[in-house]
């Protein structure tokens, strides 16, 4: 797995943190990733998404751009499935005395949960994921791109946390 197709997984698992956490009707935060991205350090979604699903754009026989959701039914490590049985079983999510809507609402605790979680995965079908960035903000300028195309050469990490400020 690629570092890109890592990035992935761990905005998923944010985003399934954040499900969990408006599930537990635990105040929500808007977290935004921050990844080092080449030696710099950016914000940027590494999934989009539609009615809570990952979807990648797709553009079919006629030329229409269409929003995909991700599945791989017929594989038995499908993403996004596989991913969210071994999300559920890590954080416990069936236990009803769990305090995860506290971890959720500690930007550090949940960053060191969501790498020590991500660390963990196991046969995840992560073919279909494109090499795409979205919403691209580098922290050192005010360079705002609507996505990047990254190769498998470039390194990406998530480094940190942030909350987006409210509007």
């Amino acid at each position: 797995m690629n570092d890109l197709q890592k990035a992935k997984l761990f905005d998923y698992s944010l985003h399934m943190a954040t499900g969990f956490a408006t599930y537990l009707n635990a105040k929500v935060v808007d977290y935004k990733i921050v990844w080092q991205i080449n030696n710099r350090l950016a914000t940027a979604s590494a999934l989009r998404y539609q009615k809570n699903r990952p979807v990648e754009l797709t553009v079919n026989h006629t030329w229409m751009p269409t929003d995909e959701i991700l599945s791989t039914k017929h594989s038995f490590n499908r993403f996004p499935d596989k991913f969210e049985e071994q999300f559920n079983e890590h954080f416990d999510v069936e236990n009803p005395y769990s305090d995860f809507a506290k971890l959720y609402q500690n930007g550090l605790a949940l960053f060191i949960q969501l790498l020590n979680f991500n660390k963990k995965i196991k046969e995840v079908d992560v073919s279909k994921f494109n090499n795409f960035l979205y919403n691209i903000r580098f922290r050192d300028s005010d360079t705002e791109l609507p996505f990047i195309k990254l190769s498998d050469k470039d390194l990406i990490k998530p480094v940190s946390l942030i909350e987006s400020p409210q509007n």
